[in-house]
């Protein structure tokens, strides 16, 4: 595929995953004005991170896309290009949760703001750790 294919493709493709935000979203947000309502109301009822359960959502899709990379077979009536749309539009979605945990506003460009989530290279001593529920 040549560049300007792909960025004609892509163009396409953001808003058909736009589209199909708009049309799920209506369901989820539970006749709230809040976009990430279904994601804190999740939250709080089971007592985690918003970014948490946004988190699960992507990996429901995740391992729906590793599956048909793994087998080739698409196991549901859903085929795997939705899916994908699914879990781009929900790294989409962590990501506001993320940018508003850090009270950053949603609604004026980001781009002239000092970056939210620090300095890291791969010498970083970032360290992931299984925390049980209390």
């Amino acid at each position: 595929m040549n560049v300007k294919d792909f960025f004609e493709w892509a163009d396409r493709e953001f808003i058909e995953e736009m589209d199909l935000m708009q049309a799920k979203g209506k369901e989820y947000t539970v006749s709230d004005n809040d976009k990430l309502k279904n994601f804190k109301s999740i939250a709080e009822r089971l007592k985690i991170k918003t970014a948490l359960v946004a988190l699960v959502y992507l990996l429901k899709h995740m391992d729906s896309i590793r599956n048909y990379v793994l087998s080739g077979v698409e196991a549901s009536d859903e085929p795997i290009s939705g899916r994908i749309r699914d879990a781009r539009n929900y790294l989409m979605l962590l990501h506001a949760i993320l940018l508003e945990e850090k009270g950053l506003d949603l609604g004026k460009s980001l781009t002239t703001e000092k970056p939210w989530f620090g300095k890291t290279n791969a010498s970083s001593p970032i360290k992931f750790q299984m925390v049980e529920p209390e």
